[in-house]
Parts: structure tokens; sequence; C-alpha cells
């Protein structure tokens, strides 16, 4: 099939930069795709809405084809600049067409901020199998010193002793290397076959965002049922100098959530023919609940220097093969022909070598539950990516995913699979350096539809909030029947539906299977970016994170012009939302129309000016 002409696409829809007030400037690497054929000459241009010229782009112009992305580097400087919500844009054009990413800047009054490394974890068990392997989370401050917090676990059904994290506490010190980790761990002794939810919290009294959250479900399968082993990590990297010592040893991790012994036994294949790593032990049986080691072991004797790649494959009795991909990654020592052709400071990248670490080749995924991703970034001279971007794009058509950097060279994020047109996606990892080096790495694999738990839809919630505004979201399986709210004051929960932001449950107007209309408290906290998510009975959505910034929303009565078939007579009163226009812009003419009694928020145009608008409440502190 003919590529077609070329046409340039961005791997992102949005950027954001939240920053603590006195940060420094920040850069986000985007690559500028060619989703045609032939050469795409573009041009780049960065603008601002308010705060002046914060926003810029380097290079202003490159070239992309359909094999060679172009890239550009995208910064936000917040120096000089006054607490609050600002808005830009980066415009690509090229062969004729153009192209926006909206860009939002965020400057808090607190000088801390939570970052977990996954918004969500799947766990699967088996109904009187074995135990289930924990999982982790990594607590970052992307603010300045050091941020104490606390962690609490809780379920909203199976009763509270399914789900444990530990510690209970700790901190988080911006300048460090070492992330924290939390231990998610899983008792399924005793639950019947299900789908129970719960999530792990994680707060702190200096942080502008808190409290935020990871979403944790938990499949328990009928007794007998064998959902297939768990291998961790899906990949390794090694490094190491030709002629020097062996890079040090590695582990997998082999479970069995069965209640039988599992056995495998395992092979060694690599791309130059020669059988450079070891892996002991080659075979074993594991136990129900029990977990085997597999150390890898690399030898570089008589090795010239460059890039290898090899696969230990884990074939089990049942005929399940589970792959580990193992890279290896040798420099020149000093003295060596090809030493003398590198820098004269040593080793020069010239291109990022991604590899997956968890979510690998053949996965199987549910739709609507939270899925971790993480890949291993080291560059070509064994370096380790701790800067930079990461970004994970599918072939399904759900959004990128910005990936967040562990600064071990680890970097991870949780993919909510929503579009399920396809059976099967490829997952692709693109990594960014600056300075033109960059690197991808894919994995395959199914995905099945899972129609039980609440779904915000693509593109299904506003990027920005502000308090007082009506919200409305838009999903699938968010409440159950067509209820809507007929009193005051308005419920927090209708159609067994709540939604919860920023730690605050959200009064409701409306809520149906699609669609729901919330008003966002007037006493959050604003210029920060924060956790909304969903509840429907005992199930729950993977968190979505929104904007709250300044604007001038509430009830208003209003000579408002309304589209054609919404009259302003309706029986139930009509509420104007007036769109949140951040750091200060107007925000006239726009808004939101909508009615208690229906679902569906319509736009709404003012002829008149603020100053005409009588408001019906005035909120108090």
């Amino acid at each position: 099939m003919a590529a077609g002409p070329a046409r340039p696409g961005l791997e992102v829809l949005n950027l954001n930069f939240p920053f603590a007030q006195g940060a420094g400037a920040r850069t986000s690497q985007v690559s500028v795709s060619n989703l045609g054929g032939g050469p795409l000459p573009f041009r780049v241009t960065a603008a601002t809405n308010t705060g002046g010229n914060w926003l810029s782009v380097t290079p202003d112009s490159g070239n992309a084809t359909a094999a060679a992305p172009g890239a550009i580097a995208v910064s936000a400087n917040p120096r000089g600049l006054g607490i609050g919500t600002y808005t830009g844009r980066v415009t690509v054009e090229g062969a004729g067409q153009t192209i926006e990413a909206p860009v939002t800047m965020t400057i808090s009054a607190l000088s801390q901020s939570i970052v977990l490394s996954q918004t969500g974890l799947t766990f699967t068990a088996v109904a009187q199998g074995g135990a289930v392997p924990p999982q982790s989370l990594g607590i970052l401050n992307a603010g300045q010193g050091v941020m104490d917090w606390t962690v609490n676990a809780s379920t909203l059904s199976g009763g509270s002793g399914w789900l444990t994290a530990t510690p209970a506490g700790g901190s988080t010190d911006a300048a460090s290397l070492v992330v924290p980790v939390v231990n998610v761990g899983i008792n399924a002794a005793g639950l019947d076959a299900g789908e129970y939810y719960g999530q792990v919290e994680v707060s702190s009294p200096t942080a502008d965002n808190s409290p935020q959250v990871a979403a944790i479900v938990l499949q328990v399968l009928p007794p007998g049922s064998d959902p297939g082993p768990v291998v961790r990590p899906t990949g390794l990297i090694f490094a190491g100098i030709a002629g020097a010592a062996n890079p040090a040893a590695q582990t997998v991790l082999v479970s069995n959530v069965t209640a039988a012994g599992r056995t495998f036994a395992s092979g060694r294949l690599t791309t130059d023919g020669r059988l450079w790593f070891s892996s002991t032990p080659v075979g074993a049986t594991i136990g129900s609940g029990q977990t085997a080691t597999i150390t890898v072991q690399t030898d570089i004797t008589g090795l010239t220097p460059g890039i290898r790649r090899g696969v230990l494959t884990i074939l089990f009795a049942d005929g399940t093969v589970r792959t580990v991909n193992v890279l290896l990654v040798l420099i020149a020592g000093p003295g060596s022909s090809a030493f003398s052709l590198r820098t004269a400071n040593g080793c020069t990248p010239a291109r990022l070598l991604p590899v997956f670490t968890l979510l690998g080749d053949q996965f199987s995924v549910a739709s609507s539950w939270p899925t971790p991703i993480e890949v291993r970034v080291a560059d070509d001279c064994g370096n380790a990516t701790t800067s930079g971007a990461v970004i994970a794009s599918f072939s399904n058509g759900d959004p990128p995913l910005p990936m967040v950097s562990l600064k071990d060279g680890r970097w991870s994020g949780t993919w909510q699979a929503r579009n399920t047109r396809t059976a099967m996606v490829a997952v692709t990892v693109t990594a960014e350096a600056g300075g033109g080096v960059r690197g991808t790495a894919q994995v395959t694999g199914g995905l099945r539809s899972n129609t039980t738990p609440p779904a915000v839809s693509p593109g299904g919630l506003a990027e920005i909030l502000s308090p007082g505004g009506i919200v409305s979201i838009f999903g699938a399986r968010l409440a159950e029947g067509q209820p809507a709210s007929g009193s005051l004051p308005l419920p927090v929960q209708l159609g067994g539906a709540t939604v919860v932001l920023g730690g605050k449950t959200l009064p409701l107007y409306y809520a149906s299977e699609g669609q729901i209309n919330a008003q966002v408290p007037f006493d959050v906290p604003v210029n920060v970016r924060q956790q909304l998510l969903i509840r429907r009975g005992a199930s729950s959505t993977v968190p979505e994170t929104v904007t709250l910034a300044p604007g001038f929303t509430g009830l208003y009565q209003v000579n408002a012009v309304l589209p054609e078939g919404v009259a302003a007579g309706d029986a139930a009163p009509v509420v104007l939302t007036v769109a949140a226009k951040p750091a200060g812009q107007s925000p006239w003419p726009c808004g939101e129309a909508s009615s208690a009694g229906r679902g569906g928020a319509v736009p709404a145009y003012m002829p008149s000016p603020p100053d005409s608008i009588r408001p019906l409440s005035t909120p108090r502190a």
C-alpha cells in the first residue's frame, strides 16, 4: 500500500510543565513524525497566551521521513513569573498542513510535588492457588528539598486484608538519585473468583498535589485456572569495557501463582552466534506460590566493542514460552584503535537503546485496567539515560504515554488500554536525549475487551478545570441508569457513581453510563496538576490527571445565546459555566450551558460583558 503524501504528526497530544515557585527551566524532547511518504520539511513555532515569552522551541525547522522523525526541544521557563497557570502552543507546519500541541505550565506556591512511577497496578491470582508476587511504586519529589510522605492502602470490596503497601511512610529527596519504593502486596487467600478494586494513596503535607493515588485491580480466576507464569524483568542491559572485567550479574524472577507445580527449561540465542551470556539454573520446578531466581551473567572475554543482542528463552512443560531480551554494550578501552575515534573526553553517544523490562513480547492485557510499562534506556556508550524524554505509543490509537524517569535509566508509566478495535497491539517506546540522539523499541501482544469497569474516553475530560466550574466527563460504564439531581444540596453519588478530585468528592448534577456532570469544589487548590477518578459501586477508573487553574466560573443568571434546540425555559434551571481562562485571560465570550434534567453540556455564547452578569450566589470561604 502506498504511503501517501508527506504530512506532519506529533508524538504528544499536549505538553504539561508543572513547577514549584523558584524552579528553573525544563525541556521536553518531542518527535515530529512523517505520517506519509517522502521527505517532510517542517517549521516549528512556539506561542503563549499569557505570561510573555516563557515558551520556546529549538530548532525552528527540520526534516522528517517515515523512518527518521525530526526532533525538537520544547522548553518552559517560569523565571520571573508569579504563581499561576499559563497556556501556550507549539505549532508544526509542513506539506501545507498545520498541527498544534497545547502547552500548559503551572507555577505552584508550594515547593514540592508527588510523582508516582505508576498510577495503577493489576494483579492476577487463582482462587485456592499460590501467592501472587508483589509489585512496586516509586515515589518521586518533582520539587525541591526533602518531602515526607505517608502511604495508605484501602479496598472497595473483598474486605481490607487482601491489599498491603509497605513501608507506611518515608521521605524523598529531590536531589537524590535514589527513588524510594513502596511494595504493594496481594493476599488472595479466601477470596472467591471475581474482580476486586482498591487503591494506594500517597500523601504529603508539603506537596501541592497531595494526595496521589495508584489504582489497584485484583483479578481472581476460578480454581484450577492457569494465567501463565510471571517473569520479571522482561529485559536486561549489560554495559562494560572490552578487555576489562565482566559486568555484574543480574537476576530474573519466575513466579507460579497456580496451585500446581511448574517445570521449566531455558535456552540462549544471540544475534552474533556466540554464547556470551549464561543463565543458572538452566531448569527447575517451581512450587505453588513460589518464585525461582535465574542468574544471568555475561562473559565478554575476547569480545570486540559493539552492541550485541540475545534472548533468554524459558520453556515450560505445558508449552508456554517466556522470553527475556538481553542487551550487551561494550565500548573500547583507552589505548585501543576504536577509542581514538571517540572524542577526547571518551565515548560520544550516537543512539539510545531502550529495552522493555515490564511488558514483554506476546503480552496479554485487558482494556480499562492499568498496565504498568517500564523500559530501561542506555546509550551506545553504556550510560544510563536519566534525562530527556521517553514516550510510549500504541498501534490501536490510544493516546501517547509520556514516561517518568526513575533516575537510574528506568522509565515507567501506566497504560490504560481504551481502544479495542484490534486484538493485537504494538507498543513502541521512543527515547530522546537531545542533539538528535534517539532510539526505539517495540513489543507486540494481545488486547482483550473488558466490559466491567468504568472508563473515561480519550479526550473525554477537559485538560483544565476551575474551582466552582462544572465538568462533563465522557466514557463508558460510568454510572447505572440515567439519574439527574433534582434538589439541593447536590448529591455526591448518582447512579452508584462518585467522582473524586484531589481527594475531594464532587457534587453531581447528572450521571449516566456515558456521561457524568459534576461541580468542582470552590476550595480546591489551583495552579497544580491533580488526579480525578470515578468510582462506580465497587469498581474504579484509573486516575486521570488534569490542571486546576483559577477561572471565572459559577452559577449565573445571564442573557445567554443558546444553540438551537436548547431552551432557556426548561423545567430545570439552566446552569452556565464560563470556561476557565488561566492567568488573567478574559473568559468571554464562551461557556457551557446544561440543565440538571438533561444530560450533556452545550456551548453558550455571551453577548454581554462580565459586569452585566448577576451572580445567583456568592461563595464564601
